[in-house]
């Protein structure tokens, strides 16, 4: 089951799949078992992939495996929803923190779970720009999540995308996708699979021959074209 993370190895953060490699992808979805893993909500998904690359998806696990979708059809929805502790801590975090900009939509509470922004969603690219220079210089997003995995019970937060925080239940990850899917047939795509990053609990509950790190679309394109895809 060739398995792939969206942003930051299908497309570009927050974007539409690049034309070209959508209709490549596209044919290796039709003609092999494939699944899509993803922090995003089910909506955002078939926004940035498009209608045809989700039909022909055999599933889709949206907000992290959190919402489950079987050949277009919903099989799982979790209920969970951040503690109001926890999103007071951050609320107070981004009081605090020196990055200069807030743009707003700071919290995006999706199905079970909450992805949590200093920059916020409704940031330009420029503004983008300047938030991943400043996490990349201050490790900003790692702190926010280190803290928060030490003074709460119940909840992690994981470093997603290139400005956010996945935060959701502590038994939940993308690792949660291996309920559904035989684990010796998974072939995963990912960004983040370093400690820390949202992909790392599915790529560490993998062996090596199965994981497939990447830096952009252009590197799962290459390394399908070099497996044979």
């Amino acid at each position: 089951m060739l398995t792939f993370d969206m942003d930051g190895t299908l497309t570009a953060s927050s974007e539409k799949i690049d034309e070209d490699f959508g209709k490549y992808l596209l044919t290796v979805f039709k003609s092999n078992p494939c699944a899509v893993v993803s922090g995003a909500d089910y909506e955002s998904i078939k926004n940035q992939l498009g209608f045809d690359l989700c039909y022909h998806a055999d599933w889709v696990f949206a907000c992290n495996g959190a919402h489950v979708v079987k050949n277009g059809v919903t099989q799982h929805k979790s209920n969970w929803e951040l503690k109001r502790s926890v999103r007071n801590y951050l609320e107070n975090y981004l009081r605090d923190s020196d990055f200069p900009h807030r743009t707003g939509k700071h919290f995006d509470d999706r199905i079970g779970m909450c992805n949590f922004s200093v920059l916020g969603r409704n940031a330009t690219k420029e503004q983008r720009r300047h938030y991943i220079a400043w996490d990349i210089a201050t490790n900003e997003r790692k702190h926010i999540a280190k803290k928060i995995n030490t003074k709460f019970n119940g909840v992690v937060a994981r470093v997603a995308g290139e400005t956010g925080i996945d935060l959701m239940h502590n038994n939940m990850s993308k690792a949660k996708i291996l309920d559904y899917l035989e684990k010796d047939s998974v072939k995963f795509f990912g960004d983040k699979m370093k400690k820390g990053g949202n992909d790392y609990p599915l790529a560490v509950k993998l062996d090596f021959d199965q994981r497939f790190p990447v830096n952009g679309w252009q590197e799962t394109h290459d390394l399908l074209v070099e497996l044979g895809f």
